[in-house]
């Protein structure tokens, strides 16, 4: 129970610590709708966020993608830890326990949004590759997917763990 509170706590920082930095890109450049937390975009789109950030706005930008670097270790401890104490609960099938793999996955997609980013950035101003382009726009929706699919689990599991105590209860209460 400490991981998770010392996970979660981290978790609070860290967006903290986002919020100020998007904060200041909004200052330098007129947005903070940055990609990473969008469901899905186009890959010219890419080209003309960075465009649109500016000069300032590409530096807090890029402080922002090295912050994001240790996130994902951060986040993906926190759900792992949660799964974790849900599938290890009596009553929850052993096949679930490879639901465990979920967080890991989403931290590998996060891994390589951030690369990617941090590599097309790093290009800028000239014309981004394609391939680099495409794999960005693609590996952030797989990256989102699976942390919906982590939270989907473990809301899935804590009602068939509340229903599965209930009926429990009910049964004991019939038989004594």
């Amino acid at each position: 129970m400490k991981k998770l509170f010392l996970f979660f706590a981290l978790f609070l920082l860290f967006q903290i610590a986002f919020s100020f930095m998007l904060n200041r890109m909004e200052k330098a450049a007129g947005t903070r709708n940055i990609p990473d937390t969008r469901l899905y975009y186009q890959p010219r789109q890419i080209q003309e966020f960075f465009q649109q950030l500016g000069t300032e706005g590409r530096l807090w930008y890029r402080r922002t993608l090295y912050l994001d670097l240790i996130y994902p270790l951060v986040y993906g401890s926190l759900l792992a830890t949660v799964l974790q104490l849900l599938l290890t609960r009596p009553g929850v099938p052993g096949w679930a326990r490879r639901l465990l793999l979920l967080p890991f996955l989403a931290v590998l997609f996060d891994y390589l949004e951030n690369g990617l980013e941090l590599y097309m950035l790093g290009h800028f101003p000239e014309e981004i590759s394609l391939p680099a382009r495409l794999a960005g726009s693609l590996v952030t929706p797989a990256k989102w997917l699976t942390i919906a699919a982590c939270l989907l689990t473990m809301a899935t599991l804590g009602v068939y763990l509340l229903v599965r105590k209930k009926a429990s209860k009910e049964n004991s209460i019939r038989y004594d």
